[in-house]
């Protein structure tokens, strides 16, 4: 979760999109999801190292890399938004830099 200095940071739309995403990784549905595709990653971990066949293996490399994918999108959602604040941050002092000189 961000900081509220990293909130404030945010324009308007940015802020509306990260409440509602953060709405959505606070539910128990997102939760039940996020254990349901952890238990697919092992799953396909499992069929990697028992693939018949490498075809087999490429294939449950790729479906464990999708499940990976939900399961890290909270994390990622939210380096996307620190990354937008720190962004705004800098914006901003190079502003102000701008304007005391």
């Amino acid at each position: 979760m961000l900081e509220a200095s990293q909130i404030n940071s945010l324009t308007a739309d940015q802020k509306a999109a990260y409440a509602r995403q953060e709405e959505v990784f606070q539910s128990s549905g997102w939760k039940d999801i996020v254990a349901w595709a952890q238990a697919q990653v092992l799953m396909q971990s499992e069929r990697m190292s028992s693939a018949s066949s490498w075809d087999h293996h490429l294939v449950a490399r790729g479906a464990r890399a999708a499940f990976m994918s939900v399961v890290q999108l909270q994390d990622t959602t939210e380096a996307e938004y620190v990354g937008m604040a720190a962004q705004a941050a800098e914006h901003e002092l190079t502003l102000d830099e701008i304007a005391h000189e």
